[in-house]
């Protein structure tokens, strides 16, 4: 993400900051679109002729992924439903949508159940990985939202193009907790 000529205070202000959460919208008045909403990792700031250009490296979940923890043993007959919910809630992760593809998803060969229960210990996004292993399926983190698909293909979302030809108005700015509007 790139945004032009951010004071230099404000530039000051994100180097020294840890955990700065990142919000892309685009639209027009009242109906803005989500974009981008995830933690930036390292801004950098260049001189472009008389324009100060601040990029922003930025991931979405990737805190979580790396930090998310489960330690927890599930009882008999436990829903595979359950089990992700469990994930979910490690990684802090919203997975209300995946637990929809799951439901319609034949996952390890139509298991639905762990009928012997099942035990989760260390980095919860490996355990998720290892969970989905063999199933056809893949997870990732979208906007602070868990989201599982069918290997390979695509959300049935659409996707948006920012361009000041496409209705982009206004630069870019800093808004409340560190978070860059762009409108």
């Amino acid at each position: 993400i790139k945004v032009w000529n951010l004071s230099k205070e404000t530039r000051a202000k994100l180097q020294q900051s840890k955990a700065v959460q990142v919000t892309l919208e685009a639209g027009y008045a009242e109906e803005m679109a989500l974009l981008f909403k995830g933690e930036m990792r390292r801004p950098t700031s260049m001189r472009e002729n008389v324009d100060v250009v601040t990029t922003f490296e930025a991931g979405d979940g990737e805190t979580a992924m790396r930090a998310g923890r489960i330690n927890e043993t599930f009882k008999p007959g436990v829903g595979v439903g359950d089990v992700l919910s469990k994930l979910a809630k490690s990684l802090g992760v919203n997975a209300d949508d995946a637990l929809k593809v799951l439901k319609g998803a034949k996952l390890r060969q139509k298991l639905s159940t762990f009928a012997n229960g099942v035990s989760l210990s260390g980095n919860s996004w490996h355990q998720l990985q290892r969970l989905l292993l063999g199933s056809g399926l893949e997870a990732s983190v979208q906007n602070g939202v868990l989201q599982v698909l069918e290997a390979g293909k695509p959300t049935k979302d659409q996707a948006v193009v920012l361009r000041s030809d496409t209705g982009m108005i206004g630069s870019p700015e800093p808004g409340d907790k560190g978070i860059i509007k762009v409108k």
